[in-house]
């Protein structure tokens, strides 16, 4: 139905072998339905169907087959067999492209790292491992790919904006008045005059710890009446009212759209995150003065322990590090068989003693020794004595800044979101902001079911195609979703799945004797489902 085959072999130079066209879209079969390694493709293909419905051997589907394909698939070709794809879409299903929801996420490797595979923020909390970075643009009504982008593993959700929406303008702007929905953390001026010079209208939540949104919060919240929006229910039932407000501000040199909501449910979930985030903190460095008590935690150390343990908290807590130099420390006193001794032999012994203690502690040990065998000479005996020097160690004195932990719970509860259509009312950009769930949860398809990671590929191009040929899977689930949806049929994308996967292909006789196929009786959903694709329900003309 989407023409993948022919739309990918158009853009791939022909020669002998097998269909390059249809080994992708092999591939992106296998990774939807039993994603598996490029070795063992073959087994799975062996169990399907699909040798007899497209024509391709299992033989074609060995692995070098497959990196042989995937070797074609170069960025350039990629990005027109993708641009291709979604001009189908809007072709043959009327896709519309006129709200585009654009995210970043990150996906990891085990290995060493190069220029395209490089550490940096993990959104899958593996930080200690290299990774890449991937963007990608979903349409808001049904989720379908539209544009997607392979970043080295440094890169930040502020720079790579700009090129992704010059890309999708160059794509799509010409035809399509695109606005763009992503998260605030792709916001800064000159993102926002780079977008308003390309002509972009755009909807994006604003940083809320920067001064010129706290005073827009403030002023709504001190003038303005926040009307209820929604009544949400956590997962113990319990409701809470979102409400909002919304305002027309002159924001960097143009006149902008700002709707400030107010959740009770993320007041308290804020409110609950700082108290416990303060309390483990507290924990922490208590544990950490205990260990500062053996004197051996070095300044380089400590800073370490101190920066681990304050994550999230640090504005919260003043803290002094107090750095010891190595001291020379004396202990000494007299042996019983001095006691038996007239002490007046001490008298003039024991003045010295005490100022040698006195400044013990800017002497070298090899000095400390010297002078002490020169103020005792024959009376050593009657001493016992240690001179040690203490090793160099770091202490901490902290204190927690109450007066902060109150005026971080100012906003709690609170977001703002940016819109440049003036015309869209509140509930509409609220709404349209919430949509960005559609590509984070484009994200958990590929992670889980699509099984992008890890990555086992190390060239660059390699790597692009993976990525790509998963992003080609979850376009398959997208398409079948779609139509499930269009089609009224009343079941999710997982159990249709399932009632598809209990179709059978039976072979009758064998291969030397003409054998004949039959598909397996197959239930009233099971023909809707077929009914749906536009297949047939015997063999007869099923083939793509």
């Amino acid at each position: 139905m989407l023409d993948l085959p022919n739309i990918i072999s158009s853009e791939i130079p022909k020669g002998g072998g097998p269909n390059i066209g249809k080994i992708i879209t092999i591939m992106a079969i296998c990774q939807t339905l039993a994603p598996t390694s490029k070795s063992d493709l073959k087994n799975w293909y062996e169990e399907t169907a699909l040798e007899y419905l497209i024509n391709i051997t299992p033989a074609n589907t060995e692995e070098w087959n497959l990196y042989s394909a995937m070797k074609y698939l170069s960025k350039e070709r990629i990005e027109k067999i993708e641009h291709n794809i979604v001009l189908n879409l809007v072709n043959k299903y009327n896709i519309k492209l006129d709200t585009c929801l654009y995210d970043l996420t990150s996906t990891f490797f085990y290995g060493h790292k190069d220029l395209f595979k490089l550490h940096g923020c993990s959104r899958d909390h593996m930080s200690h491992l290299i990774q890449v970075v991937i963007g990608l643009a979903v349409t808001k009504e049904d989720g379908f790919p539209i544009k997607h982008w392979v970043h080295p593993g440094n890169t930040t959700d502020l720079t790579a904006l700009p090129g992704a929406a010059a890309s999708m303008k160059q794509l799509y702007g010409s035809d399509n008045n695109i606005t763009l929905v992503f998260d605030r953390g792709n916001i800064s001026e000159k993102n926002v005059r780079i977008l308003d010079e390309m002509g972009y209208e755009y909807i994006c939540g604003l940083k809320r710890n920067e001064t010129l949104i706290k005073n827009i919060i403030r002023k709504a919240v001190n003038t303005s009446g926040f009307e209820p929006i929604k009544t949400i229910k956590d997962d113990d039932g319990n409701e809470s009212i979102v409400s909002g407000t919304s305002m027309t501000v002159d924001l960097w040199d143009r006149q902008r759209k700002i709707v400030i909501v107010y959740s009770e449910a993320l007041k308290d979930a804020e409110e609950c995150s700082r108290t416990k985030a303060v309390d483990q903190a507290k924990l922490e460095l208590e544990e950490i003065e205990k260990k500062c008590i053996d004197r051996n935690i070095s300044h380089d150390n400590l800073v370490i322990m101190l920066h681990e343990a304050l994550k999230g908290t640090a504005k919260y807590y003043d803290i002094i590090i107090v750095d010891h130099t190595p001291q020379t420390t004396l202990k000494i006193d007299r042996t019983d068989k001095a006691k038996e001794l007239n002490q007046r032999i001490f008298r003039w012994i024991d003045p010295k003693l005490d100022e040698l203690s006195s400044r013990i502690h800017d002497l070298n040990p090899e000095d400390a020794r010297a002078e002490l065998k020169q103020i005792l000479g024959d009376k050593k005996k009657y001493y016992r004595y240690r001179i040690s020097e203490s090793d160099e160690h770091s202490e901490f004195h902290c204190e927690l800044k109450s007066d902060v932990v109150d005026r971080s719970s100012e906003f709690d509860g609170y977001y703002a979101l940016m819109s440049t259509d003036l015309t869209l009312s509140m509930v509409d950009i609220i709404e349209i902001n919430d949509s960005r769930d559609v590509a984070e949860k484009a994200f958990q398809t590929l992670k889980n079911p699509l099984r992008i990671r890890p990555i086992r590929h190390w060239v660059p191009d390699m790597v692009r195609a993976h990525i790509y040929i998963c992003l080609l899977g979850y376009l398959l689930r997208q398409m079948l979703k779609f139509l499930l949806k269009n089609g009224n049929l009343d079941i999710s994308l997982r159990e249709s799945m399932i009632l598809l996967r209990r179709i059978k292909l039976v072979q009758i006789g064998n291969t030397d004797n003409n054998p004949c196929f039959r598909i397996t009786h197959m239930s009233d959903e099971q023909k809707k489902l077929f009914d749906l694709l536009d297949l047939n329900h015997s063999l007869k003309d099923l083939s793509i």
